[in-house]
């Protein structure tokens, strides 16, 4: 068995947060996908490692009938908007669609 160092660990914190793919950082520490597995669960009941959001590097189209309101993220429509990214999600979303099923309801279009 394999302990492992502060720096290792320093390391798989900042990778996990850049969002680097776990089997790329496992290899880069020579650790299996199953040990990094382990330390992640570890770090995570101490502390907030998070990985970046990848909803900011996708394109929308936000429409209201047939009427383009704006492109752009995730965020960006959110802030245009004047909502939460949450609320944007969900004009995507069936439940959504059958319940504001008229015209001018909101859609959400990946570009």
């Amino acid at each position: 068995m394999k302990y492992w160092t502060t720096k290792e660990e320093k390391y798989l914190v900042e990778s996990i947060r850049k969002g680097i793919p776990y089997k790329q950082i496992a290899e880069d520490l020579d650790r299996t996908m199953s040990s990094l597995h382990s330390k992640i669960s570890k770090i995570r009941k101490t502390t907030t490692v998070k990985r970046k959001p990848k909803a900011d590097t996708k394109e929308y189209a936000l429409y209201k009938g047939e009427e383009l309101l704006c492109v752009g993220t995730i965020s960006e429509l959110a802030e245009n908007q004047n909502v939460r990214p949450k609320t944007i999600f969900q004009y995507q979303t069936p439940s959504y669609k059958k319940r504001q099923g008229g015209e001018n309801a909101r859609r959400l279009v990946r570009l």
